[in-house]
């Protein structure tokens, strides 16, 4: 378990709103917080008890991504909240399974500046980390 994941977190200072998040609802039981950014249409789903970020948007070249980060200092956080796309070198990504013809980053090789580990998962995604 990372850093933030034990129960002394205490969240981050900024807030999605002030960066053009919209508010879409929580789930207490989860303890997560659900927002959408209006221009692009990408998705945050925040977890203030442990720091983690999820973005999911359609990549450019990728496709649908999701993409986990852990234990962001506060920094961090604010560069995924201005730029979901942003590389904190903190991540874990999970990306729709594209047909044969389309590109896919190599077994256990660097792609887009990050490292990549493709592994098939269950729920229909490649799952890599950047």
């Amino acid at each position: 378990m990372g850093k933030n994941s034990g129960n002394n977190f205490q969240g981050h200072q900024a807030n999605p709103s002030d960066y053009g998040w919209q508010y879409q609802g929580s789930n207490a039981q989860s303890r997560v917080e659900f927002y959408q950014h209006p221009t692009n249409g990408a998705k945050l789903d925040y977890y203030p008890t442990t720091g983690t970020v999820k973005t999911s948007l359609d990549h450019p070249t990728q496709g649908k991504t999701q993409m986990f980060r852990r234990d962001l200092d506060d920094t961090g956080y604010e560069q995924v909240l201005q730029n979901p796309r942003a590389h904190t070198n903190q991540g874990y990504q999970t990306r729709a399974n594209q047909p044969s013809s389309s590109y896919s980053a190599p077994q256990g090789g660097y792609s887009s500046g990050g490292y990549y580990k493709s592994q098939q998962s269950s729920n229909g995604y490649s799952d890599g980390y950047y």
